[in-house]
């Protein structure tokens, strides 16, 4: 720390902060101005004392003085002891150029609201004779000026400067660095970043051995500019560790290092070189500190020798302190370790594990915070080998380096035994990556389920479905994946050999229950899309590949179902509906494909291709003959005596229902020839599940068929989402009669028809969960008039 300048100039050109304002300083403002000039510049006289006032706010005074002496210390004194303490006066030092422009050399200002006294001296060094110097004095802020006393005298300031300052920047090199002997609390070192580009230094003696240098800063108030950057630098000059401080929180800062014999430093400034502040204060102090191990198992070299017997106790120290120990395992045998933190260190810990084959090669990799120590953690060994096991600090935590509130060791406890592996896991797969042998499920039987668990970090459970398609009936593979809390991130990887690739994810990356429900379309032979035997293959890992679950484990159910059988036995289409849904048409999945196979009659002038999929449309749902028509004041109501109803079946269905615009609009008005007119419909949909609601998340859209070629266009005008975990009664869906140009159809003149289909569809395409559990129910009405817009 340093009260006083730089022994370099600073090249900076310009007055940076405090010469940005008008000359028009002391001249007219301050009665007790004396030689000056017609620029508003004062003269300054070597040892003379000058009075003047910071009036009005924002007053800035300037003064001017030439320094003849070469090679020489200059020194300007500014007193303001006299000043209220809402002034934060503030002095800068500029030199002027050959090209007359001018170089900040040196400034300090005091804190505002400070009550210490508010003398302020700048010095520096002056290389040539006849060097002319301008001052710049005025409130740091330009937020408060001089008063008036209760006598009627005025508050003054005083400025003289002379040749003969202090030694410049006592402490701004390695050389001058200021004393601290390690373990005294004594030469513990108070300073400041007392000037612009200061940088203060302080040297210390280290033996070989673990040391804790710990910085505490104390800003003034909140309003502190100055933003600390402290270093640690080795007899070599490198730096070991740096930290940016807080620049208005109060803090302490600790590195705990293992250092070398010799000199070292802690270097302290501005991290942006461009501020000061006399009022806040630093305080710097190191201490040896005694370890139990220091840094005898640092090394993969010198790992302690853990004999499988129980614990082991250790600590981290320092920063980049790594505990190793070493432990024999056979191929296939599994490690079991946990950690525990034994210390009540106020640090949020975060801990990496490495497990290291004899050749120094990761076997397994893994942080833990402090609150997932308790956690047991299974690695299968991969050979017959001696394994090393490292703990340290991993980068993303900082306790041993700079924020512990003490500095103190970080202590664990480490828990470590190998075991032959016993896992109730018939499908284990010890080729990680590869199903060599996977779990057959459905083997002959149309309904059964597999437990498996993730033994160790980095298993994968396949298991493998073969359906033989050689019949008539169109099926759905109906799969659950079900796990209990763990912190097993779980992963389900399934493929077939028709193409289909799928991955769920359990990314939340909490402890909650874990389940995904999913079903296929099984199609047969006979709708000439057969190819012999369908197989399913079911990979089960963890998500992270770094952790393992021997506790709990998980499920995994299929079931084939023949859609005939699913949707007709029994019929659920009015259970718990009759209140709402007097009249309906129940769309059949069996029905629709084997239209689209042309296993039943079906006209292809309903067949839909939405995303690259075939739909067959149903067109008798919302057809004329079900539709009810009243016009008021030009608008046409067309409403519908019955519902829609159906199951989303499968993951990606959708429920296609063809709706003939200009067919419902000429009905409506009694027209018995096509229309040519324009015309514009906006539409009120409403989607229903009776309670207690189903799994499925039922949603509705609007799609035009713009072109009028059975191909839907993207565009949707309105859609909403069912709440599946309604208790009781039914859920709503209500679009109102909305205007707005995104739910509206017009249709153009001329234009024969113009198809619209209302779309039912399980809102999270991601996944499929209903089972054919609660049907939906879909109705909506329109209000259409003649025109091009509403």
């Amino acid at each position: 720390m340093t009260h006083l300048s730089k022994k370099a100039l600073v090249t900076a050109l310009g007055f940076i902060i405090l010469s940005g304002c008008s000359s028009s300083g002391s001249d007219s403002k301050d009665e007790d101005a004396v030689n000056l000039d017609v620029s508003g510049v004062q003269a300054l006289s070597q040892n003379s004392k000058v009075p003047a006032r910071v009036f009005p706010v924002a007053d800035v005074d300037q003064y001017e003085f030439t320094v003849n002496d070469a090679n020489s210390l200059v020194r300007v004194e500014v007193d303001g002891d006299a000043l209220n303490s809402n002034i934060e006066l503030s002095v800068l030092v500029m030199k002027r150029l050959a090209d007359g422009s001018y170089e900040q050399v040196m400034g300090v200002h005091k804190q505002e609201g400070s009550r210490s006294v508010q003398t302020l001296d700048v010095d520096f060094l002056n290389e040539e004779a006849g060097t002319r110097y301008r001052v710049h004095v005025r409130d740091y802020k330009d937020d408060a000026a001089q008063t008036t006393r209760s006598d009627g005298s005025s508050e003054k300031y005083t400025i003289t400067w002379r040749v003969g300052g202090a030694a410049i920047n006592p402490n701004g090199t390695k050389e001058d660095g200021e004393v601290i002997v390690a373990g005294d609390s004594d030469t513990c070192y108070t300073g400041e970043i007392g000037s612009f580009r200061d940088v203060d230094w302080m040297n210390f003696n280290a033996n070989n051995g673990i040391y804790r240098v710990s910085t505490s800063w104390r800003p003034y108030n909140s309003d502190v500019k100055v933003t600390p950057q402290i270093m640690l630098v080795n007899p070599s000059g490198d730096v070991i560790r740096t930290v940016v401080a807080n620049n208005n929180s109060s803090q302490n800062y600790i590195f705990n290092e293992l250092l070398t014999a010799g000199l070292h430093s802690v270097v302290i400034s501005d991290v942006g070189d461009d501020d000061f502040d006399l009022a806040s204060h630093y305080t710097v102090c190191v201490d040896p500190v005694t370890s139990q191990e220091l840094a005898a198992n640092d090394e993969q070299s010198n790992a302690v020798v853990y004999d499988n017997s129980g614990s082991v106790s250790g600590s981290l120290d320092y920063s980049g302190d790594v505990d190793f120990y070493s432990f024999n395992a056979a191929e296939g045998e599994l490690i079991n370790f946990s950690l525990a933190t034994t210390s009540d260190n106020t640090c949020s810990v975060t801990y990496e594990v490495n497990i290291l084959n004899s050749a120094g090669e990761g076997l397994f990799s893994k942080s833990y915070t402090s609150a997932e120590l308790q956690k047991e953690i299974q690695v299968r060994a991969p050979a017959d080998d001696t394994y090393a096991i490292g703990i340290s600090e991993a980068a993303s935590s900082d306790c041993t380096t700079y924020g512990s509130s003490d500095g103190s060791s970080i202590e664990y406890t480490l828990n470590l035994d190998v075991d032959s592996i016993a896992l109730a896991d018939p499908n284990e797969v010890v080729e990680t990556g590869v199903c060599s042998s996977p779990t057959a499920m459905l083997d002959g039987v149309d309904e059964g389920s597999e437990e498996g668990k993730i033994g160790y970090a980095g298993d994968i459970d396949c298991f493998q479905i073969n359906i033989n398609d050689n019949d008539t009936d169109y099926r759905t593979l109906e799969l659950s994946f079900t796990a209990p809390g763990s912190h097993v991130d779980y992963e389900l990887d399934i493929r077939n050999n028709r193409g289909l690739t799928q991955t769920f994810e359990d990314t939340n990356a909490s402890e909650n229950e874990v389940r995904w429900d999913i079903s296929y379309l099984i199609t047969p032979t006979a709708a000439g899309s057969g190819n012999g035997t369908e197989v399913f293959e079911f990979q089960v890992s963890d998500l992270g590949w770094d952790e393992a679950d021997t506790v709990t484990g998980y499920t995994l159910a299929a079931k084939l179902v023949k859609l005939e059988e699913a949707q007709n036995s029994p019929d659920p289409a009015l259970e718990g509906a009759t209140d709402v849904v007097t009249v309906h048409e129940y769309y059949k999945e069996n029905d629709e494909q084997k239209a689209l196979a042309g296993l039943a009659m079906a006209d292809d002038v309903n067949k839909v291709v939405m995303d690259g999929q075939e739909y067959m449309a149903n067109d008798t749902c919302f057809a004329v003959d079900r539709s009810t028509a009243t016009t008021v004041d030009n608008v046409t109501t067309i409403s519908f005596t019955n519902w829609c109803s159906g199951f989303i079946d499968y993951y990606g269905d959708s429920d296609l229902y063809k709706v003939n615009l200009r067919a419902l609009y000429d009905a409506a008005r009694g027209l018995t020839e096509p229309s040519t007119n324009s015309f514009v419909c906006s539409y009120d949909a409403t989607l229903f599940s009776p309670a207690p609601g189903s799994n499925v998340e039922y949603a509705w859209k609007f799609h035009e068929d713009e072109n009028v070629d059975n191909v839907i266009a993207s565009n949707e005008y309105n859609g909403g989402v069912r709440d599946s975990n309604t208790a009781t009664g039914g859920v709503f869906l209500r679009g109102a009669h909305s205007r707005d140009v995104n739910f509206f159809t017009s249709v153009g003149a001329g234009l024969a028809e113009l198809p619209v289909y209302v779309r039912v569809l399980d809102i999270r395409f991601n996944d499929f969960d209903g089972f054919h559990d609660i049907p939906y129910y879909m109705n909506f009405s329109m209000n259409c008039q003649d025109g091009n817009s509403p």
